[in-house]
C-alpha cells in the first residue's frame, strides 16, 4: 500500500514544487495576491545561479527569489543586500521594481506612516515606467496616506510638491481638513490638486469632494466671465481655471 502512494505523493511533490517555480517566472507576477510557498529547491538554485552564474539571464530573477524568502523570514537587511547587488550589475533590470516592492512590504510600522509614504513616492520616482509597481505601490500608499496627520502631510507637500504621490497625499490632506469641518482649507488644499494633476484619479475624486464642499461654504453670487482656452494643446490648463 505504501509503495503504490508513494509515487502519487512524490508527483504531488513536484506539482507544487513547479506551480511554486512557475508562480513567479516574470516581473510582474510579484505584485500578485497570494504567494506560492517557495520549494527549497527552488532557493538552492537561486542562491546557486547567484553565487556561480551572477551573469546569467537567470540571475536577475534568482536575486529577487531570495528577497522574497528573507522577506517572509524577516530579515529586511537581506533584501537590500540582494537589491544592491542586482543595481551594481544591471541598473536596468525588469527585476528591480519588484525587488522595490518587496523592500516596500518590508518597511517596519516603527518607521511611520510618513516615513512610508516618502519611501512609496521616492520608489516611484525611481521606477515612473512600471505600471505594474505603479499600481501596487499607490495602492501600499492609500492607508499610509490615510493614517497621516495634517503636520505630516503639509511636511510632505511642502518637501516634494512635485513627487509622484503629491496628488494622492493633496487629497489625503482634503479630506482630513473637511472632516474637521475646516471647509475653506479643504477647499484650497483640494484646488491646488486640480491645478497640479488634472485628468489623474486624484484629480477627479478631488473635483467630486469640492462639489459638497460647495453646498457647505456659504457664497455671494456674482457672475464671472472667463476667456479660456477650451480646446486644442491648452485646453486641459483653461479647464483647470475655470475649476478653480
Amino acid at each position: 500500500m505504501f509503495r503504490r502512494l508513494a509515487l502519487p505523493l512524490a508527483l504531488l511533490a513536484v506539482l507544487a514544487a513547479c506551480a511554486g517555480h512557475q508562480a513567479l517566472r516574470e516581473p510582474s507576477d510579484a505584485y500578485r495576491a497570494g504567494w506560492p510557498a517557495l520549494a527549497r529547491a527552488d532557493l538552492d538554485q537561486a542562491a546557486w545561479t547567484v553565487e556561480h552564474e551572477p551573469d546569467s539571464p537567470s540571475a536577475d530573477r534568482a536575486a529577487f527569489l531570495l528577497a522574497r524568502a528573507a522577506l517572509e523570514q524577516g530579515r529586511p537587511a537581506e533584501i537590500e543586500k540582494r537589491t544592491a547587488w542586482l543595481e551594481s550589475r544591471r541598473a536596468d533590470s525588469p527585476w528591480l521594481p519588484a525587488l522595490a516592492w518587496l523592500r516596500l512590504l518590508a518597511a517596519r510600522d516603527e518607521e511611520g506612516s510618513l516615513r512610508l509614504v516618502q519611501r512609496i513616492s521616492a520608489a516611484l520616482a525611481r521606477h515612473p515606467e512600471d505600471e505594474a509597481f505603479g499600481r501596487a505601490a499607490r495602492g501600499r500608499a492609500e492607508p499610509a496616506l490615510a493614517a497621516c496627520g495634517q503636520s505630516d502631510l503639509e511636511t510632505f507637500l511642502a518637501a516634494a510638491p512635485d513627487a509622484p504621490l503629491a496628488p494622492e497625499a493633496g487629497l489625503a490632506l482634503g479630506k482630513l481638513l473637511n472632516a474637521r469641518g475646516s471647509w475653506e482649507d479643504a477647499t484650497r488644499a483640494l484646488r491646488k490638486v486640480l491645478m497640479a494633476a488634472p485628468g489623474t484619479q486624484a484629480a477627479a475624486e478631488a473635483e467630486g469632494l469640492l462639489k459638497e464642499l460647495s453646498r457647505k461654504i456659504p457664497t455671494n453670487a456674482r457672475a464671472i466671465g472667463l476667456l479660456l482656452p477650451a480646446t486644442g494643446r491648452y485646453a486641459a490648463y483653461g479647464q483647470s481655471v475655470a475649476n478653480g
